[in-house]
C-alpha cells in the first residue's frame, strides 16, 4: 500500500513540473533581473527620480523639524562657501530684500531707542547738572556734549577691517566676549552689500553717495573710509569730541604701514598677524564704564556740602591771590610808563611777565646802552623785587671810544713783530685796519677779532702780508737736512720713534711758513714700478704726519727714487730739503 502511494507522488510530481517548467524558468529569470537592479546604481536614480521630489515634499510636511535639524549644518556651511568664493553674486541675490529689511528692523526698534533716550536724558539731566557746567567751563566742551556723554556713554563694541575692493574681512576685534560677532566673514559681506547697494543706488549728478553710519537700536555702525579698506565700528552711546580726529588718525596709520599690501591684497591673511593691536588700542582708548541708570532721586545733603566747600575754597582763593593779581596790573601800568620813556625803544619787540614783584624780560633791544637803561628804570619801581633781563641784542651798538679800546686791547693778544705797527680808525659802527703782517693768517685772525667787538659791524681790511723771511739757525738746518727715516723691509707706515724725530721738522716748518721742504722717499731694488710705489708711500705718510700737526700742505713737496748703493738699509728710507724763498 506504502509503494502505491509513493509511485502516486512520484507520478504527481512528473505531471506537475512537466505542465509547469516553462513557468518556472520564467519566475527564475525574473528574480535574476530584480537581483540585476538591485545591484545597478543608475537604475536606482532612475527608478526614484520621477518621485523623490514628492518624497522631499511629503516629509517636509510630516516631520519639519526634523527635517530642518537635519539640513541646517549643512545650509550653514553651505552659505559660508558660497559668500567666501562668490560674494557678488551674494550680493546681487541680497540686493531686491535688503532696504526692505533695514527698513523693517529700524522702525520696530524707533519705539524702543525712544523710550530709552527718554530715561537716559532724565537721569542725566537729575544728577550733577551743576558739575557738568563748572566742567564745560574747565575742559572748552559745551554742557550740552556733557550732558549727552552722560546720557549716553561711549564705548567701542567691535571694529571690522574690511578690504575696500574684494570686501574680505581682513581684522575683528571687540572690546568683550559678550561683544563679539560669531560670523564676522557675513557681516562683512553684508556691510560692503549695504555699501554698494547705497553708493549706486543713491548716486546723483555730483557723484555717487558714501554710506557712512548705520543705526539699529542704542548701537550704530560707523564706516570710516580709507584709500584700499574702510573701518566698519559698532559703537554705542555718544562720541567723544575727539573721537573723529582720532578715527583718522587710525585708518592713516594702517594705510601708511600696510599700504603695499593693502594694494596687492589677494585673499592671503598671513600678512595682518599683527594688525590687530593697533584697533585695540583705539578700543581702549576711548573704553569707558557706563554708568549705572539710578531708579530714586538722589539725597542732595552731599552735593550741598560738595558746593559750600568749593565756595568756601573760592573765597580763600580770591582773598590770597586777588591782592596779589590787583597789585602785578598796578605794576604793570607803571612799568609800561617807564619803558615809554626810555629812548629808541620799540615796545612792540619786547615782552615782560610780572609775579609778585618779581618782573621778567624777553625781546628784542637795539644796543647795549638801551638794554642798561630798561634795567635802570625798574630799579626805580618800590615794587619791583627782582629783574630777569632776558632781552637780546638785536644789532649791537657801542661808541667810538668804547670801540677804540677795546680793539687796542685785542691788538695786545697778537704776537707781531715789532717793526710792524699796525693801525685803525673807527667811524660809527665801521672799522679801518692799515699796516703790515708777515703772514694771511695773521691778517686773516685780526680780521676776525675786531669784527667781534661788540658795536664793529664792518671791517675794512687794508694790511699788507709783508713776506718776511726769518732766517733760521745754521744748526737746525744741518740737523734737518741730515735728518734720515729708515723703515723695515716692505714697511712705510710711522712708529713712534719717527715721529720724535720728526718734532724738529714740524716745528721748523710751521715756524718759517715763506720756506719750502721737499720729502724724498726712497726703496732699494730695482727701479720697478711697485719699488717706486714704496717709496712715494713713504714719502707720503711723512707729509700727511707733519700736515696733522699743523704744517700747511701748501709748504711741502713729495718725491720717489729708486737706490742701487748695495746698502739695503739705507736705501729704505726718507730725507728732507730745504728751499728758502729767494735762493
Amino acid at each position: 500500500m506504502q509503494y502505491d502511494e509513493e509511485k502516486s507522488l512520484n507520478v504527481l510530481r512528473q505531471i506537475f513540473q512537466s505542465n509547469n517548467a516553462k513557468q518556472l524558468e520564467e519566475f527564475d529569470n525574473e528574480i535574476e533581473a530584480l537581483k540585476l537592479q538591485l545591484n545597478d546604481k543608475e537604475a536606482k536614480i532612475n527608478a526614484y527620480y520621477p518621485i523623490i521630489t514628492d518624497l522631499l515634499e511629503r516629509k517636509i510636511i510630516d516631520s519639519e523639524d526634523e527635517v530642518a535639524k537635519v539640513l541646517s549644518p549643512i545650509v550653514g556651511k553651505a552659505i559660508k562657501k558660497q559668500i567666501s568664493e562668490s560674494k557678488d553674486e551674494m550680493i546681487d541675490a541680497l540686493y531686491p530684500i535688503m532696504g526692505e529689511t533695514i527698513k523693517k528692523s529700524i522702525a520696530e526698534s524707533m519705539k524702543e531707542l525712544y523710550e530709552s533716550i527718554n530715561l537716559k536724558i532724565d537721569n542725566a539731566l537729575r544728577k550733577g547738572i551743576f558739575s557738568k557746567q563748572v566742567k564745560s567751563k574747565i575742559s572748552g566742551v559745551s554742557t550740552g556734549d556733557l550732558i549727552l556723554q552722560s546720557a549716553f556713554p561711549f564705548k567701542i563694541k567691535e571694529i571690522f577691517l574690511i578690504h575696500e575692493q574684494s570686501g574680505i574681512l581682513i581684522s575683528h576685534v571687540s572690546s568683550s566676549l559678550n561683544d563679539k560677532t560669531t560670523d564676522a566673514d557675513i557681516v562683512s559681506g553684508m556691510l560692503t552689500a549695504i555699501k554698494d547697494f547705497v553708493k549706486e543706488s543713491f548716486a546723483s549728478d555730483s557723484g555717487s553717495q558714501s554710506l557712512n553710519e548705520i543705526q539699529y537700536g542704542d548701537s550704530r555702525i560707523i564706516l570710516e573710509k580709507g584709500r584700499y579698506s574702510y573701518f566698519a565700528m559698532v559703537v554705542s552711546g555718544q562720541e567723544p569730541v575727539n573721537f573723529d580726529e582720532e578715527l583718522a588718525e587710525l585708518n592713516m596709520n594702517i594705510h601708511h604701514n600696510y599700504a603695499k599690501k593693502l594694494r596687492e591684497f589677494n585673499g592671503d591673511l598671513s600678512d595682518f598677524k599683527d594688525i590687530d593691536e593697533p584697533l585695540l588700542e583705539f578700543i581702549n582708548l576711548f573704553k569707558q564704564i557706563s554708568e549705572p541708570i539710578e531708579t530714586e532721586k538722589p539725597k542732595p545733603i552731599l552735593g550741598y556740602l560738595l558746593l559750600g566747600i568749593l565756595f568756601l575754597i573760592i573765597i580763600i582763593f580770591a582773598i590770597i591771590k586777588l591782592p596779589a593779581y590787583f597789585a602785578d596790573k598796578s605794576t604793570d601800568e607803571i612799568i609800561k610808563a617807564k619803558l615809554e620813556s626810555v629812548p629808541k625803544l620799540n615796545l612792540e619787540k619786547i615782552n615782560w611777565n610780572t609775579e609778585n614783584g618779581e618782573v621778567t624780560l624777553s625781546g628784542l633791544v637795539n644796543s647795549y646802552e638801551t638794554k642798561n637803561e630798561i634795567l635802570n628804570q625798574l630799579k626805580t619801581i618800590p615794587e619791583v623785587k627782582k629783574v630777569n633781563n632776558n632781552l637780546g641784542i638785536l644789532f649791537p651798538t657801542a661808541a667810538q671810544e668804547v670801540i677804540s679800546s677795546n680793539i687796542k686791547k685785542s691788538f695786545g693778544t697778537f704776537d707781531l713783530d715789532k717793526n710792524y705797527d699796525l693801525t685803525y680808525q673807527v667811524n660809527n659802527d665801521e672799522v679801518t685796519i692799515e699796516g703790515k703782517v708777515s703772514t694771511s693768517e695773521q691778517k686773516r685772525n685780526i680780521s676776525f677779532i675786531v669784527s667781534q667787538v661788540p658795536g664793529v659791524r664792518i671791517v675794512l681790511n687794508n694790511i699788507i702780508v709783508s713776506g718776511k723771511t726769518i732766517i733760521p739757525q745754521i744748526d737746525t738746518l744741518d740737523s734737518i737736512k741730515n735728518l734720515k727715516i729708515y723703515f723695515d723691509f716692505g714697511k712705510s707706515e710711522l712708529s713712534e720713534i719717527h715721529r720724535e724725530k720728526l718734532e724738529i721738522v714740524t716745528e721748523f716748518v710751521k715756524s718759517n711758513p715763506n720756506n719750502s721742504l721737499i720729502i724724498k722717499g726712497y726703496s732699494d731694488g730695482a727701479s720697478s714700478q711697485r719699488n717706486l710705489a714704496k717709496a712715494l708711500e713713504r714719502s707720503m705718510n711723512v707729509a700727511n704726519y707733519l700736515i696733522s700737526q699743523g704744517v700747511s700742505k701748501n709748504n711741502l713737496a713729495t718725491q720717489s727714487f729708486v737706490s742701487n748703493s748695495g746698502n739695503a738699509n739705507n736705501d729704505r728710507r726718507v730725507d728732507f730739503e730745504i728751499k728758502m724763498k729767494g735762493k
